[in-house]
Protein backbone atom coordinates (compact mmCIF):
# COMPACT_ATOMS: atom_id res chain seq x y z
CA UNK A 1 0.00 0.00 0.00
CA UNK A 2 2.65 2.35 0.98
CA UNK A 3 5.71 2.69 -1.79
CA UNK A 4 8.97 4.88 -1.17
CA UNK A 5 9.23 7.38 -3.67
CA UNK A 6 11.64 10.56 -4.12
CA UNK A 7 10.27 14.01 -3.33
CA UNK A 8 11.17 17.61 -2.17
CA UNK A 9 9.35 18.14 1.38
CA UNK A 10 7.74 20.95 1.82
CA UNK A 11 6.97 21.53 5.45
CA UNK A 12 4.02 24.64 6.27
CA UNK A 13 3.86 25.65 9.73
CA UNK A 14 0.54 26.12 11.31
CA UNK A 15 0.86 29.31 11.38
CA UNK A 16 1.50 29.05 7.80
CA UNK A 17 4.75 30.61 8.00
CA UNK A 18 7.66 29.79 6.27
CA UNK A 19 8.37 26.95 4.06
CA UNK A 20 10.88 24.23 5.32
CA UNK A 21 13.01 22.63 2.36
CA UNK A 22 14.28 19.07 2.15
CA UNK A 23 15.38 16.67 0.14
CA UNK A 24 14.48 12.98 1.04
CA UNK A 25 13.16 9.42 0.01
CA UNK A 26 9.60 9.95 2.09
CA UNK A 27 8.43 6.61 3.39
CA UNK A 28 5.14 6.95 4.18
CA UNK A 29 4.87 7.44 7.46
CA UNK A 30 2.99 4.37 8.10
CA UNK A 31 5.83 2.16 7.36
CA UNK A 32 7.97 3.63 9.80
CA UNK A 33 8.98 1.33 12.60
CA UNK A 34 9.30 4.46 14.84
CA UNK A 35 9.00 7.69 15.03
CA UNK A 36 13.09 8.12 14.93
CA UNK A 37 13.62 6.68 11.58
CA UNK A 38 11.66 9.59 10.25
CA UNK A 39 13.43 12.32 12.36
CA UNK A 40 16.81 12.04 10.37
CA UNK A 41 14.53 12.99 7.38
CA UNK A 42 12.80 15.85 8.47
CA UNK A 43 13.78 19.28 8.99
CA UNK A 44 14.79 20.34 11.94
CA UNK A 45 12.54 23.54 12.84
CA UNK A 46 9.17 22.49 13.68
CA UNK A 47 5.75 23.50 13.19
CA UNK A 48 4.44 26.21 15.86
CA UNK A 49 1.86 25.04 18.38
CA UNK A 50 0.61 25.99 21.10
CA UNK A 51 1.86 23.45 23.48
CA UNK A 52 5.24 21.82 22.73
CA UNK A 53 5.15 18.71 20.97
CA UNK A 54 6.68 15.15 22.98
CA UNK A 55 10.39 15.11 22.16
CA UNK A 56 9.71 12.78 19.54
CA UNK A 57 7.41 14.98 17.59
CA UNK A 58 9.50 17.94 17.78
CA UNK A 59 11.89 18.24 14.48
CA UNK A 60 9.14 17.03 12.69
CA UNK A 61 6.63 19.83 11.30
CA UNK A 62 4.62 16.71 9.07
CA UNK A 63 3.75 14.86 11.91
CA UNK A 64 2.91 18.16 14.02
CA UNK A 65 0.69 18.76 10.95
CA UNK A 66 -1.21 15.45 11.41
CA UNK A 67 -1.26 15.76 14.75
CA UNK A 68 -3.04 18.75 14.16
CA UNK A 69 -5.73 17.28 11.50
CA UNK A 70 -6.51 14.36 14.46
CA UNK A 71 -7.00 16.88 17.24
CA UNK A 72 -9.32 19.88 15.12
CA UNK A 73 -11.19 16.92 12.78
CA UNK A 74 -11.58 14.22 15.79
CA UNK A 75 -10.80 15.06 19.12
CA UNK A 76 -14.13 14.30 21.03
CA UNK A 77 -14.06 10.53 19.08
CA UNK A 78 -12.78 7.13 20.15
CA UNK A 79 -8.95 6.32 19.95
CA UNK A 80 -10.27 3.95 17.01
CA UNK A 81 -11.98 7.46 15.69
CA UNK A 82 -9.12 9.92 15.82
CA UNK A 83 -6.65 7.37 14.76
CA UNK A 84 -8.88 6.48 11.48
CA UNK A 85 -8.66 10.17 10.54
CA UNK A 86 -4.76 9.96 11.11
CA UNK A 87 -4.76 7.11 8.29
CA UNK A 88 -6.68 8.44 5.81
CA UNK A 89 -4.66 11.78 6.03
CA UNK A 90 -1.30 9.35 5.40
CA UNK A 91 -3.11 7.36 2.95
CA UNK A 92 -3.76 10.79 0.90
CA UNK A 93 0.11 11.59 1.27
CA UNK A 94 0.67 8.16 -0.07
CA UNK A 95 -1.70 8.24 -2.77
CA UNK A 96 -1.02 10.27 -6.46
CA UNK A 97 -3.46 11.99 -6.23
CA UNK A 98 -2.76 14.34 -3.58
CA UNK A 99 0.31 16.43 -2.54
CA UNK A 100 3.58 14.92 -1.05
CA UNK A 101 3.76 15.91 2.30
CA UNK A 102 1.02 15.90 5.22
CA UNK A 103 1.29 19.87 5.86
CA UNK A 104 0.09 19.76 2.10
CA UNK A 105 -2.33 17.68 2.44
CA UNK A 106 -3.43 19.06 5.79
CA UNK A 107 -3.29 22.33 4.34
CA UNK A 108 -4.61 21.76 0.89
CA UNK A 109 -7.45 24.53 0.08
CA UNK A 110 -11.26 23.37 0.63
CA UNK A 111 -10.06 19.64 2.17
CA UNK A 112 -10.44 19.95 6.29
CA UNK A 113 -12.92 22.52 7.41
CA UNK A 114 -11.26 23.38 10.39
CA UNK A 115 -8.03 25.11 7.91
CA UNK A 116 -10.99 27.75 6.49
CA UNK A 117 -12.70 28.68 9.43
CA UNK A 118 -11.37 31.70 10.31
CA UNK A 119 -10.56 30.31 13.65
CA UNK A 120 -6.88 29.69 15.66
CA UNK A 121 -5.59 26.30 14.39
CA UNK A 122 -3.71 26.77 17.79
CA UNK A 123 -4.66 23.92 20.08
CA UNK A 124 -6.04 24.88 23.23
CA UNK A 125 -6.56 21.32 25.19
CA UNK A 126 -3.88 20.58 26.57
CA UNK A 127 -5.32 16.75 27.33
CA UNK A 128 -6.92 16.56 23.80
CA UNK A 129 -3.57 17.73 22.24
CA UNK A 130 -1.61 15.24 24.66
CA UNK A 131 -3.90 12.33 23.12
CA UNK A 132 -4.32 13.38 19.02
CA UNK A 133 -0.11 13.52 19.58
CA UNK A 134 -0.05 10.01 21.10
CA UNK A 135 -2.33 8.70 18.49
CA UNK A 136 -0.27 9.71 15.91
CA UNK A 137 2.73 7.88 17.62
CA UNK A 138 0.73 5.10 17.86
CA UNK A 139 -0.49 4.87 14.06
CA UNK A 140 2.77 5.49 12.57
CA UNK A 141 3.94 2.63 15.07
CA UNK A 142 1.49 0.25 14.32
CA UNK A 143 2.25 -2.26 11.58
CA UNK A 144 1.54 -5.37 13.37
CA UNK A 145 -0.15 -3.95 16.76
CA UNK A 146 -2.50 -0.88 18.17
CA UNK A 147 -4.28 0.07 14.86
CA UNK A 148 -3.39 -2.61 12.46
CA UNK A 149 -6.45 -3.96 11.85
CA UNK A 150 -8.10 -1.01 11.84
CA UNK A 151 -5.71 0.08 9.06
CA UNK A 152 -6.42 -3.02 7.25
CA UNK A 153 -10.27 -2.16 7.18
CA UNK A 154 -9.84 0.99 5.75
CA UNK A 155 -7.37 -0.02 3.33
CA UNK A 156 -7.00 2.88 0.86
CA UNK A 157 -9.42 5.11 2.06
CA UNK A 158 -8.48 8.85 1.29
CA UNK A 159 -12.11 10.22 2.14
CA UNK A 160 -14.33 10.59 5.41
CA UNK A 161 -16.73 13.15 5.97
CA UNK A 162 -19.11 14.10 9.55
CA UNK A 163 -22.26 11.57 9.94
CA UNK A 164 -25.11 13.91 9.82
CA UNK A 165 -23.49 15.58 6.12
CA UNK A 166 -24.12 14.40 2.46
CA UNK A 167 -21.72 15.67 0.70
CA UNK A 168 -22.00 15.76 -3.50
CA UNK A 169 -19.07 13.76 -3.61
CA UNK A 170 -19.57 10.72 -1.23
CA UNK A 171 -21.89 9.55 -4.07
CA UNK A 172 -19.46 8.80 -6.43
CA UNK A 173 -17.23 6.72 -4.19
CA UNK A 174 -17.06 3.34 -2.42
CA UNK A 175 -18.50 3.78 1.04
CA UNK A 176 -15.88 1.60 3.81
CA UNK A 177 -17.67 2.22 6.77
CA UNK A 178 -18.73 4.26 9.45
CA UNK A 179 -16.35 5.16 12.59
CA UNK A 180 -17.91 7.23 15.45
CA UNK A 181 -19.01 10.22 13.46
CA UNK A 182 -16.83 9.60 10.38
CA UNK A 183 -18.24 7.75 7.35
CA UNK A 184 -14.94 6.57 4.90
CA UNK A 185 -14.98 5.97 1.29
CA UNK A 186 -12.78 4.96 -1.05
CA UNK A 187 -11.58 6.07 -4.18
Amino acid sequence: MFTMKPRAVFAVSATRGVCLVAMMWYAAAAAAEDLGALSGYLPSAHAATAMPAPASLAGAPGLQCLALNVYHEARGESEQGQAAIAIVTLNRVASRRFPDTLCEVVWQSGQFSWTQDGRSDRPRDRAAWTRALGIVARVLRSRSGDFSALRRRLGDATHYHAHFVRPRWSRRLSRIERIGDHIFYRL
